[in-house]
Formats: C-alpha cells, structure tokens, sequence
C-alpha cells in the first residue's frame, strides 16, 4: 500500500469518528451554554445586549470578537459564538486523532487502541465541557491541542511519520532527507502556534496559564536541537535550529499585534476608566468580599459608605450606586486584604490542606466533592513519565518534566490562595498540565532515536550506561497504565453523568426563569430594574427592557447604550427624575425592595413605595414584581 494511500485512509478514519463522536453526543445531550457570563459574550457578540454586533466583550480579545460579531451581522439567526466553541472541540478532537495515527504504524490494533484512547481522554475530562460550554474549558482545550501539536513535532529524526530514523553518518554529513523540518513540520509548528493564539483570543486569563507550561515545551525544544549542533556540527541541524527560532519569532510577532489591536481598541477614557473599574471590582467582589463585622461597618463609615449605601454594595448592586467608583472598591477590598493576610504561613498551610484534600482525597475540603480522580490521573501520568525516564537515563526529560510538576502544584496553590478556583478553572489547569507531560513523555522517543545517532560516534559512551530492562516490559509501568485507564473510564461516567444532570438542572432554571422574561416581553414599555441574583443561574438571554442593578457589564460603553435605548441616560438620573419602574427579585435572596427603597429614599428623597405586582411560583424560586406607586 502506498504512502499517499495510508495518509488517505488515516485522513478518512480520522474525519469520520470525529463526526461519529459529536453527531452521537449533540443526538443524545444537545448542546448549551452553561454560565451567564458565556451567554453575555454571545449577546454582545449578536447584538441582543445593546441592539448592535459588539466587538466589546470584556474578557475575550477584540479581533476574535470582531471576527464573531461580523458573522452576526451576515447571518443574526445563527449562535456563532455556541458554533464556534463547537467548531473548537470538533477541530481539537479531530487534530490530535489525525496526529496520534501520523505517529504509528498503520494496523488496525494501532487504530483501535488510539481512537480507544482518545474516546476516554475525551469522555473524561471533554464531554461534559462539550454538553454545557464554557468558554473557559474551549480556551483549554484549544491551548492544549496547540501543546500536543507542537510538542509531536520533529519527534524522530525523519521527515515523515513512515520514513526510517537517520544513520549517524547520514545525520554527520548533512544529507537532504535528514533532520531537516519539511514544510510539513513547519506547517505543523505554525498550526500549533496559531491554536495557542486562538487560546489567547478567547481567554486570556487561561493563556497566562498556558503561557509556564508553553515556555518549558520551547526551551526543551530549543535544547534538543542546540544539542544536535553541538554533536553533530551538521549544517542541516543548524538550518534546523534557525527554522525553530524563526516559527517562534512569526509566533511572537503574531502574538504582539494582536495584543496591540486588542489594547488600541481599548484607548479612550470611557474604556480605560472601565478597565481600572472592572479590576478594582473583581478585587472586591470575587476576592475580598464587602465585609458585615462592625469594625467592617465602622470602616466604611470612615471613607464615606453609609449603612444604607453598605447594604446595596453588599448585594452586589452596583449600577445603582454612582458613588460606588474605583477608589470606594479599592478602598473596601484593602480592608478585606489588611485582615486577611492571603499569604501569611497560616494561609499557606491551609491551602496546602486544601490542595491535598481536592487532589487527592476525593474531598474538596468545603463539602465539595472536590478533583480526585482528575488529580489522580494527573499524578500517575507525571510518576509513570519520571519512571521511564529513570529506566531511559532521559536526564533531558526529567530537566524539564520537574518544572512542569512543579509548575502545576504552584499554579493550583496559587489560585487556593487566590481564593478563586472554580470547577472551569481547575479542569482547565489539568488540562494544560497532562498534556504538557504527555508531550513530554513522548518526545523522549525521539531523544532516544537522537541518542543512539550520536553515540553511535563515540561507542565509549554506549558502554558506560547501565543495562535496564526495556520500559514496555516494566511491570510497573503496565499496572500504570492500566490504572490510568481504569480511572479514564470513571472519570467519563463521572463527567457525562454530570453534565447531564446539569443540564437537566439548567433547563429547568431557564424554563423558570422564562416565564418571567415572558412578563417582560409582554410589556415592552416597562422598565424592569432586577436583583442581580435574580435570574444569575440562568442561561437564556434576558429581555431588552431588563436593567440588572449589577455584574461585569456595568459601566461599559455597551451598557450605557442598552441604557439608552430605554431612554435612560443613566440609573442616578433615572431614580431622581422620579419615573415609574417595575422591580424584580427572588424571594428572601438578593436586595430586598426594602433595601432598595432606604437607598433611593436616603439618596434621592424618593416618595414613593413599592407595590407586591404579583408572585411567579417556581422550583427555582419565587420571582416577586413591585411596581411604583404614590405614598
């Protein structure tokens, strides 16, 4: 069988379980977005939000939002930014089975127990972020298809996959068909390099995650080849190492205008104001936390906040409160970080103990059930990786495989300490790491290959090294691997079984929440002013007329368009102008409407009361509408 003929083959297998995959888990769970954060993005994006296709995203980069925006504006009934995020794993699941079959021998056992592999992988830690997306979890997946790309390429010494290794002669005069990267590999290179940006575009935060990982995949790359030139002092291995530097330096280049593009799209006062907003915001609120001791109360007193005003900012209400600016959350989350030393020993110590129990004891140490079998999994791949090194004298790989531990352990520790490590985060994190020491483990095939090419030189080399018996027959290594699987295996009934009933849960809350926006859009000249917890669970877009008194949007060009479509110029000119306005909000949670009148009263001597419209009853909670009415 001809070569071009196995590609084919390879190609075709590789294309049709990838639509076998999808087709058979969108037929049996259907897809949907998961947070309301995802479901902001894509309201933006389509125009829904503020009546036009935005760019503006917040938390994804501008090009990719332009991108996106503008296939709104072509065809609007079409969810490009749910497409595209499937669009992501159907290319991601697709790429790296492509690849993992370029890499072996062409028989159905290698094909078997590949797409076999790559089913549990992808069970395990993708399906449920496949079921309910998050654009957290695609940026992962993404960054971490560009790793395994980058890290499979130029694993041999061998321009293609069924070519034979070169002989030490052949590597030492410099031969064409030698160790030079084909155009195949460059190509390979700048695919990966292109996912790692795509990775930066749609989540920056989880490129700076990549960002460790990546620079220990380069350096290790960079050190196999200088070696190469050092042994060898073949021009095609210099030629080689220069085509390395110049991927990297397109990557970088590449990198560096689109950061520019993003950062020139936020000049301007208006949005750079918001950037310093958002930041302090995020401090107080996702970190520090509006504080109720009396000392807390007393402090606010001190820099201006009031009781009443302390009872809004408590609940998150925001975009009502004009006052609430930079330095009022800066001022509130230092007194939080001056209590609660974040860093002290204490801190370590327990978030070390936190660490412990989410990675390892099954128990996320808070009630929640925590990562165990996910920190298991990662565990046992980084422990087998050291031993085949160890029974390889891989001293290369075990360089760089301990900063990638290492590296991981700190990052986790890191977000602990932080105080922010939610479920999308955490997988995102095991995502990045297992790959990283797979690609790892992987390229010590070719250090191998590369090792017997250059001893072959200098046979003295050869007799020194202590004879081991081979890693393919290593007991330890078999009950490894099987352990790995086993878990795999667990870890996708885990993972499908809760993403289903996420969903489940999901549509009931969004089949709740709608027959309150079904009020809504029934009365489209009514302005609805909601609790910012209201409907936070939900995953359905809200209506045009519904103004949330908080959240990541307030104060951005976008909600001071959507502001002003209703009329409104903003919320402060609003109240004091005295107009009527419905208020929502879900029984005993969030602001109450007393709250909300000691507030609109103290601040804007308001002199009407809040009248009980009607109550929705549902599983997810009681939906209470007030309407405005004279004293």
């Amino acid at each position: 069988m001809s070569s071009n003929s196995v590609e084919r083959k390879k190609t075709i297998i590789a294309a049709a379980v990838t639509i076998a995959v999808f087709v058979i888990t969108v037929a049996c769970f259907g897809v949907r977005l998961s947070l309301n954060d995802d479901v902001m993005i894509g309201d933006i994006l389509s125009g829904c939000y503020s009546g036009e296709p935005s760019a503006m995203t917040v938390y994804m980069r501008v090009p990719l939002g332009v991108v996106l925006s503008v296939f709104y504006r072509i065809i609007p009934a079409v969810p490009w930014f749910m497409v595209f995020q499937c669009a992501c794993f159907v290319c991601g699941f697709y790429l790296v089975l492509r690849r993992a079959l370029a890499l072996c021998d062409y028989n159905k056992k290698n094909v078997i127990l590949i797409i076999t592999a790559l089913l549990l992988v992808f069970s395990g830690l993708y399906a449920g972020s496949l079921i309910m997306l998050q654009y957290t979890v695609t940026a992962a997946m993404v960054g971490t298809v560009g790793i395994f790309m980058m890290l499979t390429t130029d694993t041999k010494l061998k321009d293609r996959a069924t070519e034979k290794p070169q002989s030490a002669k052949e590597v030492s005069s410099g031969q064409k068909n030698g160790d030079v990267l084909s155009y195949e590999q460059v190509g390979r290179l700048l695919g990966a390099g292109v996912l790692l940006l795509l990775c930066d575009q749609i989540r920056p935060q989880v490129f700076e995650m990549v960002l460790p990982f990546l620079v220990v995949c380069g350096v290790m790359m960079f050190f196999e080849r200088w070696l190469l030139v050092q042994r060898t002092a073949s021009k095609q291995s210099k030629k080689e190492l220069m085509y390395l530097v110049e991927v990297s330096t397109v990557f970088l280049v590449a990198y560096l205008i689109l950061l520019g593009a993003d950062r020139s799209s936020y000049a301007g006062d208006e949005l750079e104001h918001y950037e310093k907003y958002n930041a302090a915001r995020t401090d107080l609120y996702d970190y520090a936390g509006v504080w109720e001791n009396e000392e807390a109360v007393e402090y606010y007193k001190e820099i201006g906040i009031d009781e009443t005003e302390q009872a809004v900012l408590k609940n998150y209400a925001i975009a009502i409160d004009e006052t609430a600016d930079v330095q009022t959350f800066e001022s509130m989350a230092e007194y939080a970080f001056s209590r609660r030393d974040r860093f002290s020993k204490d801190s370590v110590k327990n978030a070390i103990w936190l660490l412990v129990h989410r990675m390892w004891l099954f128990n996320g140490g808070d009630g929640s059930v925590g990562d165990g079998i996910y920190g298991w999994i990662f565990t046992l791949i980084w422990l087998g990786t050291l031993f085949f090194m160890i029974l390889n004298r891989d001293v290369i790989s075990l360089v760089f495989l301990f900063p990638v531990g290492a590296g991981f352990m700190s990052m986790y520790l890191w977000l602990i300490l932080r105080g922010r490590y939610p479920d999308r985060v955490v997988i995102s994190l095991y995502l990045i790491g297992a790959a990283t020491v797979l690609g790892i483990l992987y390229r010590s095939r070719f250090r191998a290959d590369l090792y017997k090419v250059l001893t072959v030189q200098k046979p003295e080399a050869d007799s020194r090294r202590i004879k081991l018996p081979a890693p393919d027959k290593s007991v330890v290594l078999k009950i490894m691997i099987i352990t790995v699987v086993a878990m795999l295996a667990a870890a996708s009934v885990i993972s499908v079984k809760k993403a289903y009933e996420e969903k489940n849960r999901l549509d009931a809350i969004n089949a709740d929440c709608k027959v309150l926006y079904d009020i809504m859009n029934a009365n489209p000249l009514d302005v609805f002013i909601t609790d910012v917890y209201c409907c936070v669970d939900s995953s359905i877009s809200p209506p045009t007329n519904l103004v949330s008194t908080g959240g990541w949007m307030t104060g951005t060009p976008n909600c001071r368009i959507r502001l002003e479509n209703l009329g409104i110029m903003s919320l402060d000119h609003f109240f004091s102008s005295g107009k009527d306005f419905r208020y929502v909000c879900r029984e005993g949670k969030g602001m109450s409407p007393e709250i909300l009148s000691d507030y609109l009263v103290s601040r804007y001597g308001w002199s009407k009361k809040f009248v009980l419209d009607e109550c929705i009853y549902t599983d997810y909670g009681n939906f209470m509408i007030y309407s405005t009415a004279e004293m």
